[in-house]
């Protein structure tokens, strides 16, 4: 009885912080590394051969992963990668330059709130497009260099493991 306790609401916005703090380093790493893996990497389903200048990448991680996606990228997957490089890339950016900026913005919580709801409306979207290429990979996941044989199980697990954490590293953007 003699031992006070600080009150409720106090522990709960310092829990609040201590979340906002982890969230905000969370969205800084992920926008980081995905800004030039849209842009450089993911983008080369839809420009043109010649203005491919990251393709020797990507040929690498093909042929390490057998990802017949990047290799032969079909037309809903084009579709995606538009929308993600019109979508994703912008918010991204938006998100990544508000949050490196969050010390001298004025409105920090308005700030957040406003990161906070783009960086949901981005998680969702790469959450749905990813899941659905997972499902791909094991419904109809083939060898780049032959098309009429199907990737082994081990070839759909690597596979799957790619890209996996986009799913599980977005859904905490929920949290």
């Amino acid at each position: 009885m003699g031992h006070t306790d600080s009150h409720p609401t106090e522990k709960s916005k310092e829990m609040q912080v201590k979340t906002q703090l982890w969230k905000i380093k969370l969205w800084k790493i992920w926008y980081l590394i995905n800004i030039p893996i849209m842009a450089f990497l993911d983008s080369n389903a839809v420009i043109p051969e010649n203005l491919q200048f990251t393709k020797f990448m990507l040929e690498g991680y093909i042929e390490q992963f057998h990802d017949f996606l990047c290799a032969n990228p079909p037309k809903w997957l084009k579709i995606m990668t538009l929308f993600e490089i019109f979508f994703q890339l912008p918010v991204a950016v938006y998100c990544l330059y508000q949050l490196l900026n969050l010390s001298s913005s004025k409105a920090v919580k308005k700030t957040l709130a406003k990161v906070d709801f783009l960086s949901r409306l981005y998680a969702l979207n790469v959450i749905s497009t990813t899941a659905f290429c997972i499902y791909y990979v094991w419904a109809f996941g083939y060898y780049p260099d032959h098309v009429d044989v199907s990737l082994s199980y081990p070839h759909k697990a690597a596979l799957t493991m790619v890209y996996a954490p986009y799913v599980l590293v977005t859904t905490l953007f929920f949290v």
